[in-house]
């Protein structure tokens, strides 16, 4: 369950310091490219199956003899991947679009998978944060892997969450923008620290 904290200035000073750090996950921005991600102790890639509907998500990683695989048999809007749950260890962070068995619209929900020993396990299957999923990165403060969001609530109009792992999922920490068009929440996600326009 996804709970908020009561303490909105220092988690503001906190948000705006992740924005500024500029840094994925990892001590070092990632590369980008379609559907392949280089990070610091090995790459991701998508590739789309064409007997079967979705991707194959194949990772290799510093430590394994071989790629790791995963069949996902939903569309994919994102690929990323940094240490979402802060254990030191780089997690892959996977947005796909699909119905859940509570919510049977389509919608864009959040996936993070561990990198370990046995393969690609499942750390969250994230069928939604608090408001409707609309993108997602992961931002770092320095210390601590944090999950922007930009969100669309119930009556059309977008925000930006600020998240952080919690035993078993995302916390959110605080909410920017309320209330706001699709552009200023996206400029807000996309502010010049974003090492994708570095």
């Amino acid at each position: 369950m996804i709970a908020a904290r009561p303490y909105a200035p220092l988690a503001v000073t906190l948000l705006t310091a992740v924005l500024l750090c500029g840094v994925y996950g990892d001590a070092s921005p990632l590369e980008r490219h379609a559907g392949l991600i280089v990070f610091p102790s090995g790459i991701a890639s998508l590739e789309k199956l064409r007997a079967l509907p979705g991707y194959r998500l194949t990772v290799t990683a510093a430590g394994h003899h071989g790629p790791l695989q995963l069949y996902v048999p939903y569309a994919v809007y994102r690929l990323d991947a940094a240490d979402v749950n802060n254990d030191g260890s780089t997690d892959i962070l996977l947005g796909v679009i699909k119905r859940t068995h509570f919510d049977p619209e389509l919608k864009r929900r959040l996936f993070f998978y561990r990198i370990g020993a046995n393969g690609l396990t499942p750390l969250w299957l994230g069928s939604r944060v608090c408001q409707d999923l609309v993108d997602f990165r992961p931002v770092c403060d320095g210390q601590a892997t944090h999950v922007l969001t930009i969100e669309k609530d119930k009556q059309g109009m977008y925000c930006n969450g600020l998240y952080v792992w919690h035993d078993f999922g995302l916390e959110l920490i605080t909410y920017s923008n309320n209330g706001a068009s699709y552009d200023t929440a996206l400029a807000f996600f996309d502010r010049e620290g974003d090492p994708r326009r570095m």
